[in-house]
């Protein structure tokens, strides 16, 4: 395992060195270039690996062909499809051409999806086969280009531009770290989706702090299954591990995750609250169909597990019988729990929504890290999280490098930094709404910290109900 401070300085210079958010591909150690980036399952079942380098020249032939087909810088292009290795190579291309990134989700329906397209005025879309093509009926009569590329198999995106003339002058083309980068829509109180403007700075600025808070190392192995048009997954499992030259391998969905986790052995996944509460209701079904003896050994398990994660929290461990005891229940019990996961989780890092405290507890006690933390779509996104070496479980953890926190007479979280969004597109009256007259950023969430920093969400101030996978649902819809 290559060490910490390592790590962080590779993955730190990358972003350092990048003008703008394509040159975290782009701009590689010459280490890396044979290593593999993205793995994605085919038809048959077998996992593909892409190299670097393939990626590489993949991304730039691909800005070339939509150059060709008219896309300039500050254009608006959509994409529309699952996580997979073309949607990763489709957005960098994009930006390599200072176009303008604007994802839609794939679990919406058509409505919704052109309602995204239709506000950010893009000139071409690209979508996936199948469903997701006839979510867009009637929009090339609009004048949009929807461009039906395969995002799998024999027909992907790597096969069709590959006869295309890669142009050099792409590999010299890069926008201003202050262009804008990407439109990422979320709801508002009214339910009308706001696009939140993302510059290439803003979201370098949270990778950075990111890779400053949680350890990456190029052998880590990302497991994607949170929607990459979700700006948590976009900059947690899209950009960071780019950055850090780590492999992003995507599940087929999120149904099979029990069987890709072993096959891929992942060591950092990213995810919101409901994949970890669905492990803690699988494991407690299993117990409660099981002998009373399992339960025993898994409440014994949990027990030593809490007081092992506390002494290390203070640099201390178990000793004597209960240190022998821990090591043969952790064998028996929580192996086999780690195993299904793939058996080399590192890091489990919780977003999107508030991870209940038992369940973080559940996933400690059994020596899985995970780290709560913070974040909206306005602030590209994440604000704070838990760091390994002190881990409040009731918390979302300290604020990330350069993020400024205070607290209104009301209890509600404010905030600066060089990660807050430009605006809302088009939406000056909502983007002046949204922060103070001193520039502060209103989070519409009530909070505590605590003597060292770390930040517990109380309450939520504006009427929106955030699920635990994630969904941000205003009242007003339902």
């Amino acid at each position: 395992m290559i060490s910490e401070t390592k790590s962080q300085c590779v993955g730190l210079k990358q972003v350092e060195q990048a003008d703008c958010l394509s040159d975290l591909l782009l701009i590689a150690p010459p280490e890396w270039l044979d290593k593999p980036l993205l793995r994605s399952r085919q038809a048959d079942g077998t996992w593909t690996s892409h190299g670097r380098i393939g990626v590489q020249q993949s991304v730039l032939r691909l800005a070339a062909w939509l150059e060709a087909k008219g896309v300039k810088p500050g254009d608006r292009v959509g994409i529309l499809g699952h996580n997979c290795a073309e949607w990763y190579m489709a957005d960098f291309a994009i930006l390599r051409l200072g176009a303008v990134t604007v994802p839609a989700y794939f679990t919406d329906p058509p409505e919704a999806v052109q309602y995204v397209f239709d506000d950010a005025d893009v000139s071409l879309v690209l979508v996936e086969e199948g469903d997701q093509l006839h979510k867009l009926d009637g929009m090339e009569r609009n004048g949009v280009d929807i461009e039906r590329l395969a995002f799998h198999g024999d027909d992907s995106i790597c096969s069709i531009v590959a006869d295309e003339q890669w142009d050099h002058r792409l590999q010299a083309a890069c926008p201003h770290r202050d262009d804008l980068a990407t439109l990422i829509y979320t709801s508002g109180t009214t339910g009308h989706p706001k696009g939140v403007m993302l510059s290439h700075h803003n979201i370098l600025s949270d990778v950075a702090a990111g890779l400053a808070a949680v350890p990456v190392f190029p052998d880590d192995v990302f497991l994607s299954f949170l929607p990459t048009s979700h700006a948590f997954e976009r900059m947690v499992g899209h950009f960071l591990p780019t950055a850090s030259g780590a492999e992003i391998a995507y599940a087929e969905a999120v149904t099979t995750l029990l069987r890709d986790m072993p096959e891929v052995q992942p060591t950092i996944m990213v995810s919101v609250p409901r994949l970890y509460e669905k492990i803690y209701a699988g494991v407690q079904a299993k117990l409660n169909a099981g002998p009373s003896i399992k339960r025993k050994l898994f409440a014994w398990a949990q027990t030593l597990g809490m007081q092992r994660f506390d002494l290390r929290q203070d640099g201390q461990d178990l000793s004597g019988l209960k240190a022998v005891f821990w090591a043969l229940l952790d064998k028996i019990v929580n192996a086999k729990l780690r195993d299904k996961m793939g058996g080399h989780i590192r890091v489990f890092i919780s977003g999107g929504a508030a991870l209940h405290p038992d369940i973080a507890r559940f996933l400690l006690a059994a020596d899985i890290t995970v780290l709560p933390g913070y974040g909206l779509t306005e602030t590209s996104p994440v604000l704070s999280v838990n760091v390994a070496s002190c881990i409040k479980p009731a918390s979302v953890g300290p604020a990330l490098s350069g993020v400024e926190f205070k607290v209104a007479d009301d209890g509600e979280l404010l905030v600066k930094g060089p990660m807050l969004m430009q605006g809302y597109w088009r939406k000056p009256e909502a983007t002046a709404a949204a922060f103070d007259a001193d520039g502060w950023l209103l989070t519409g969430d009530k909070v505590a910290i605590d003597a060292e920093g770390y930040i517990t969400i109380v309450d939520r101030k504006k009427e929106i109900m955030v699920l635990s996978n994630g969904e941000n649902i205003p009242p007003a819809v339902i």
